[in-house]
């Protein structure tokens, strides 16, 4: 992700990444629905705090 981040000109320490839920699921699964739920609010808090101009999605969890 670095090295695609350079080739556009973003400095990794520019940006903020985060994961849907705050713990990782035992065996590494994707999180269920409740998981998800449950640690919404923290990301929405985080993203409160933070206040970013652009909010870019990836990977699995719906």
């Amino acid at each position: 992700m670095t090295k695609i981040l350079q080739s556009v000109d973003i400095k990794r320490e520019d940006i903020f990444i985060t994961n849907m839920t705050k713990c990782r699921p035992p065996g590494n699964r994707n999180p269920s629905k409740s998981e998800i739920e449950t640690c919404f609010p923290y990301l929405e808090t985080q993203i409160a705090l933070i206040n970013p101009k652009i909010i870019v999605t990836l990977g699995n969890v719906p």
